[in-house]
């Protein structure tokens, strides 16, 4: 569940580069004009790219990640970078136009020094497509509202207390039930993001401990502290009113903090924090997604989805399967990020949805009409997740051909805060949803004031979201992702400082 990111090609070569290189002589080694650009660059480049450095995609991401704040930091970067490049060019022409290997791993640096500065938000892509998909970015506010709308009406139907009236026209089942489908869009993204932003991984031209710390950076911090706040208001619970301590035990707060799959005491795999399962399969992908790609580098689809079908068949058909990490396993909610994967693989090769706009409402209508007709959560996967991968795949395929407009801001918005409204919905609809529903069933007592009291819980858990993430999200994620753009630097500088 990833905020506003952007996709761009970094390894282009320099113009300058390539007019310098037409019809030079071979010579032996220009090593001093290297070895005395390499300083340069340590002091031009490195400073600037460092104020400048950042993961801007959510889950991641993400996947499920943040914004647009570094813009000009970024261009300060970049302009730093050209200038290294310019005196890498004009030493090569000077020493007659061959290229050392100390030169090419010298132009290699300073070309992917201008991408680790404006961090992961200008990741590699395939030429051609655009860095941004403002539509992309808009689906992760409608997926994080989708879920918001699914826990309000339901604290006024399966989970109402007495004297509660259930809503007028969105108290049916079906409706709320089948918005549970923004966590498969979630993951859909999730998945398409990590291709689509990837490649200097994959090409291993980025150390891939960089990308786990970005994903580790993008999740835990603003989950841990929404986290922390809803401990607190159990402990008050427990004490005040005698509630349940099952979530006040030690082992328990470790392992929900960490977002390792335990039982919580309804007998289901959760953390305190109900919607943080989700985060633990993003996290569970993001470790495969990378030990796919260590392993196979450009070809890590195949190890990647073989090790997702064979936990999901092996846990599901072996004798044995009784504890939570096994259960975790088994569900194959986890396709859904291979769905992702496939999609990014389609654009990048060039492949379109054919009837874009056609699709996308045929797949929204599915994701409501599919439930009418099977049990949604053991077919999830194909009634909401293979909806979600059509959905994408059209926006995206939109998007690169141009054929959309401009999407309003406010779109925009809802897509980089959609983490933290994710996370802290859950607090807002939990304290002040049964609250407002008894309050406004004794003072008016309609289904159409239910319907309006549920809007209005929705309205405030997005505006409550969209401040944690400029109050707390934002600056916090920033803050970490340029000391891990700074590492990043540091690991590149280290593989390029070879001989000549």
């Amino acid at each position: 569940m990833e905020r506003q990111f952007d996709a761009q090609h970094l390894s282009g070569t320099l113009p300058q580069h390539r007019r310098a290189r037409r019809g030079r002589p071979a010579v032996p080694d220009p090593g001093a004009p290297v070895r005395q650009d390499r300083a340069v660059a340590g002091q031009r480049a490195g400073p600037a790219a460092a104020a400048a450095g950042g993961d801007h995609h959510p889950a991641g991401a993400g996947g499920l990640g943040p914004g647009r704040g570094h813009a000009a930091g970024a261009d300060r970067a970049v302009a730093a970078d050209r200038h290294l490049a310019a005196r890498l060019v004009r030493g090569r022409a000077e020493a007659g136009g061959a290229a050392s290997p100390g030169l090419r791993l010298a132009g290699r640096r300073v070309r992917l020094l201008a991408g680790l500065g404006r961090g992961e938000a200008a990741p590699q892509a395939a030429a051609g497509l655009p860095k941004n998909l403002a539509l992309v970015q808009a689906l992760r506010g409608v997926a994080a509202i989708a879920v918001v709308a699914h826990h309000a009406i339901r604290t006024f139907t399966v989970k109402a207390s007495a004297g509660i009236v259930p809503p007028a026209l969105i108290g049916a089942p079906a409706f709320y039930d089948s918005l549970a489908f923004g966590v498969d869009l979630f993951f859909v993204i999730s998945g398409f993001i990590m291709v689509y932003v990837s490649g200097a991984y994959m090409a291993a031209d980025k150390p891939i401990l960089g990308f786990l710390l970005k994903r580790a950076a993008r999740i835990y911090p603003i989950y841990i502290i929404v986290s922390l706040a809803l401990i607190a208001i159990k402990a008050m619970n427990h004490l005040t009113e005698g509630a349940s301590g099952f979530d006040l035990q030690p082992l328990r707060i470790v392992t929900s903090l960490l977002l390792v799959p335990a039982w919580n005491e309804a007998g289901g795999v959760q953390p305190i924090l109900g919607v943080g399962w989700t985060l633990s399969y993003e996290l569970y992908f993001y470790l495969l997604f990378a030990a796919a790609v260590v392993v196979a580098r450009r070809a890590f689809f195949a190890p990647l989805a073989a090790f997702i079908l064979l936990a999901v068949t092996a846990f599901n058909l072996l004798p044995g399967g009784g504890t939570a990490i096994a259960s975790f396993l088994a569900n194959p909610i986890a396709i859904e990020f291979l769905f992702g994967c496939l999609v990014a693989l389609a654009i990048k090769r060039g492949a379109r949805m054919p009837l874009p706009w056609l699709s996308i409402a045929a797949a929204s209508a599915a994701l409501f009409v599919g439930p009418l007709f099977v049990h949604a959560e053991a077919w999830r996967v194909l009634v909401w997740g293979l909806p979600s991968a059509v959905v994408v795949f059209s926006a995206v395929s939109l998007e690169v051909d141009g054929k959309v407009a401009r999407t309003p801001r406010l779109f925009g918005l809802l897509g980089d805060a959609s983490y933290s409204i994710y996370l802290v919905h859950i607090l807002i609809v939990g304290i002040v949803g049964a609250r407002v529903g008894r309050m406004v069933s004794a003072a008016v007592g309609t289904g159409y004031a239910s319907t309006a009291a549920v809007a209005g819980i929705v309205v405030l858990a997005v505006l409550v979201g969209v401040a944690l993430y400029f109050a707390v999200e934002r600056p916090m994620a920033d803050f970490l992702a340029k000391r891990i753009g700074a590492y990043e630097r540091a690991r590149l500088g280290r593989v390029s400082k070879v001989p000549a």
